[in-house]
């Protein structure tokens, strides 16, 4: 599955964040899960034999596919990725689909996948390969629970565990050597946290000593980054930025699936022309798509809110885990100029990029992770659940890229949807821009009607970016 024998530095920290310890406990409410199916379009079906022996190899190279999560019951840290027995027969799985099946009928497959819940005592992954659609083609899913990764870090993974040809690189046999991460029970590793626990607090009163003596130094500077940091928490986590769509409105566990395509250097150009950039566009033409959705069904919505993560990542960060914040804004879906729409996404987004308080989830997660789970999940979903959409936007490989041997012909990533309506997000693929869109269907009562909103909308974007 890759070029390269090496053991990856991917994914390896000993222990989760307490921003992913939320993610990992909030799941006790099941609209809440934070898991999502990469859907990779094969050129065609690879063998069998060979993708399983490619996947004992990746789990052999990538520790973090061999590791599940051992909770620490007593909270006074975060849970730990620990060394577990992989049974492939479970992980890797395969679906061969009717005779006449369409491309549909393998979204299906995805939108089941997404729904089911991981086992919490297994590593935190699934792959499935599904035969049998037109052409010869195939689809190859891959589940992920957000815990291990963001979008970014998922890309590094799909890196790590594609080949840059269709022949036979690597073995399980060819990776180097891999100590094997620290074994823990779970009253060891509740001891274990509270000696990290002990030894973090003396560093933590230095640094506070130190944060109160710079104020009584600095008051006058100190209070008006203060205040200007209060002003900014307000925005970022006070009242939602528009009043949920009356339409989308209803929770629940049902998942569809569904793939969109736009040429890449068109949605670029579009956003120029329109004044913004790839991302303002491809954001203008969500709301331009819902616009379309809310007129179907009779329902006047001016703006809905929307949620999308901004990148923490700095040069040099370790590859693998989460580091990004999320923003909110109010996406307008009621403005019929996609222009206007550019223009008004922009300039949320600038400044939300720019707020103080952006990572305020991330500075109260060692709170917030601690709290006993009914409180935790009650706070999230009072978050989440105000959110119709959720947007995010990421860099792809961008080269060609094959699985046992087949040929990555597009990558759809439907994200997860804790509490929102939709998730749709964005990648690039060898110059198309690939977006896929999980759906709560108790939210979106009509998916084909969505999926044909959303594509008008594309069209939309990119025809008023042609004739600006």
């Amino acid at each position: 599955m890759s070029r390269v024998p090496e053991a990856a530095d991917w994914g390896t920290a000993d222990e989760l964040t307490p921003f992913e310890t939320m993610m990992w406990r909030a799941d006790a409410d099941p609209t809440l899960r934070s898991a999502g199916v990469v859907v990779e379009v094969l050129d065609h079906a690879p063998d069998w034999d060979r993708l399983v022996a490619g996947h004992r190899w990746g789990v052999q190279r990538v520790r973090r596919m061999r590791q599940r999560i051992l909770e620490d019951v007593s909270r006074v840290g975060q849970p730990a990725w620990v060394d577990a027995d992989v049974d492939l027969a479970h992980h890797v799985r395969r679906v061969v689909l009717p005779a006449g099946a369409t491309f549909d009928d393998a979204l299906a497959v995805a939108a089941d996948l997404h729904m089911e819940a991981f086992d919490r005592d297994r590593p935190q992954w699934l792959g499935v390969l599904v035969e049998g659609l037109p052409g010869g083609q195939a689809l190859y899913l891959l589940k992920l629970h957000h815990s291990m990764a963001d979008g970014t870090a998922i890309v590094q993974l799909l890196d790590l565990l594609h080949s840059h040809t269709a022949e036979p690189t690597a073995t399980a046999e060819g990776v180097g050597s891999i100590a094997p991460s620290a074994s823990h029970s779970g009253p060891g590793l509740v001891v274990r946290n509270a000696a990290r626990q002990a030894g973090r607090t003396p560093g933590i009163v230095l640094r506070g000593t130190r944060s109160l003596g710079g104020l009584a130094r600095r008051p006058r500077a100190s209070t008006t980054a203060a205040l200007r940091y209060a002003r900014s928490l307000g925005r970022v986590a006070g009242a939602s930025p528009a009043a949920p769509s009356p339409a989308m409105r209803e929770r629940g566990l049902g998942r569809a699936v569904f793939p969109l395509d736009v040429p890449m250097a068109d949605l670029r150009a579009a956003g120029k022309a329109l004044g913004g950039s790839l991302n303002d566009a491809y954001l203008a033409a969500l709301g331009g798509g819902l616009r379309r959705y809310h007129e179907a069904i009779g329902v006047a919505v001016d703006a809905v809110p929307l949620g999308m993560p901004i990148s923490l990542r700095a040069a040099g960060d370790s590859e693998g885990g989460n580091r990004f914040a999320g923003a909110r804004i109010a996406l307008p879906v009621g403005e019929p100029d996609p222009a206007e729409r550019v223009r008004r996404i922009r300039e949320q987004v600038l400044a939300a990029r720019d707020e103080p308080a952006l990572d305020f989830t991330g500075a109260t997660a060692p709170l917030m992770s601690r709290l006993p789970t009914a409180v935790l999940t009650r706070a999230t979903a009072s978050f989440t659940h105000g959110l119709d959409v959720q947007a995010s936007n990421f860099r792809g490989l961008d080269r060609v890229a094959y699985m046992a041997g087949a040929e990555v012909l597009a990558v759809y990533p439907m994200g997860p949807v804790p509490g929102s309506a939709f998730m749709a997000t964005l990648i690039s693929h060898r110059g198309t821009c690939c977006i896929g869109v999980a759906v709560d269907t108790a939210a979106v009562t009509d998916v084909g009607l969505l999926r044909t909103s959303l594509r008008e909308g594309l069209e939309e974007v990119l025809a008023a970016g042609a004739v600006a």
